[in-house]
């Protein structure tokens, strides 16, 4: 028996197979709890018991393959009795790179049609592992681009400690499938989308393989050396090609070669024997990720931005926030830009609590109107509610209000 509620994960082994992350939020909501105290009375229960140290929520990419993801599945199947490791990319952990790079995304992304459909099915909504993967942006089902942003408070989804649905923003509390507008609408497959689908749908195939599958596979191709670094640019470079690569590079030749990515990884004398070049199929012109782009050029862009998000005006991200969204290291930025970076974070904070002032004195307005009418005679859990949707303040704010102005 468990000491804790039996929540099993979404769509194991299918291309809408749920993510840890939506799993451990999802099970948090269960507890009553926010994701950070769940991990916390975890890493507790898992220290006593074990003697082994979880990280906590805020250490790791729950759906990547790094050693902490391991420890972590490994304390959840002690919790709860069942294997979580469908939900993350851990069967890809000896054979890319061991830096994690291009596989899981900074930030949360999710399709509002997925969340709105399973809202409409009686389910749960949760999030799909294939939106975590860097280079997915749009939702092959609902032909839609995936969201980084809530489309009425335009707030980030940092959910450690939300407790709202995955479907409403953790912000503002309004749904995060409405106002889907014709620019969002995606006909086409972006570049190594299929694969990427294929892989995450037959992930269990390549458990236990061992690094060195790419290798194998290029150096089987009957091509010219001179013909993969122009189409392929920096994947065939003449510098040493590690034996782990990174995801993005095993999808990349998967899709330029129209190979079976599973069999490219298991089998790849095979793959290369069955695959043909076509010059005129070549890999499409993209645009380059700024994460590709030179050092210099990488630091006078996020400058630029970073004087852009200044110049607007409210709502002000938070430092962590505006360099999430652009893939770029918190560290690096204070680092780098210290006097931009804080008077970012300054205008943050200001437009925060004046926001917070304002909630709270909308929220005592509220409250004040409801004892001239007789309002207080409701339960102080609906009271509280009602309170709260009519001011948007925060429910901790409420309570503790209701519990100066309601007569003793």
């Amino acid at each position: 028996m468990t000491p804790y509620f039996s929540v099993p994960p979404i769509g194991l082994s299918s291309p809408q197979v749920e993510c840890l992350s939506s799993y451990v939020r999802r099970l948090s909501l269960a507890h009553g709890v926010t994701q950070h105290q769940f991990i916390s009375h975890l890493q507790s229960r898992w220290k006593s018991e074990t003697g082994d140290h979880l990280p906590r929520c805020d250490e790791l990419r729950w759906d990547g393959y790094s050693p902490n993801v391991a420890v972590a599945v490994s304390a959840f199947k002690f919790a709860l009795g069942f294997d979580l490791t469908g939900t993350t990319l851990l069967p890809l952990r000896q054979i890319c790179s061991p830096t994690c790079i291009g596989s899981i995304k900074h930030e949360r992304v999710w399709c509002p049609g997925c969340l709105s459909d399973d809202r409409g099915s009686h389910r749960p909504p949760y999030d799909r592992l294939l939106w975590r993967i860097h280079g997915i942006d749009r939702c092959a089902l609902h032909k839609l681009q995936l969201r980084r942003v809530c489309p009425h408070c335009g707030a980030c989804q940092l959910k450690r400690l939300s407790k709202t649905e995955l479907d409403r923003c953790c912000i503002c509390s309004q749904s995060l499938c409405s106002r889907i507008s014709v620019g969002e609408y995606a006909a086409h497959p972006g570049f190594g989308e299929l694969q990427t689908e294929q892989l995450i749908t037959r992930l269990r195939e390549v458990e236990g393989v061992s690094g060195g599958s790419l290798t194998q596979f290029l150096a089987s191709i009957d091509t010219p050396q001179v013909d993969l670094q122009r189409e392929l640019g920096d994947l065939f470079h003449t510098r040493h090609r590690p034996p782990r690569p990174h995801l993005t590079s095993l999808v990349a030749v998967a899709a330029h070669f129209n190979v079976d990515i599973i069999q490219l990884i298991v089998d790849p004398i095979s793959a290369a024997a069955q695959a043909t070049l076509d010059v005129g199929g070549a890999i499409p012109q993209r645009r380059r990720r700024q994460t590709t782009h030179l050092r210099g050029e990488r630091s006078r862009w996020f400058k630029r931005e970073l004087e852009e998000a200044i110049a607007a005006g409210p709502p002000y991200p938070s430092t962590a926030e505006f360099c999430r969204s652009r893939d770029y290291s918190v560290c690096a930025a204070s680092t780098t830009y210290p006097l931009l970076t804080a008077e970012l974070s300054r205008k943050h904070f200001e437009w925060w609590n004046d926001r917070a002032e304002r909630r709270k004195r909308a929220a005592i307005r509220i409250i004040a109107a409801l004892m001239r009418r007789g309002g207080t005679n409701l339960p102080i859990k609906a009271l509280t509610q009602l309170v709260v949707e009519r001011s948007g303040a925060p429910v901790h704010v409420v309570r503790r209000l209701l519990g100066t102005q309601l007569p003793s």
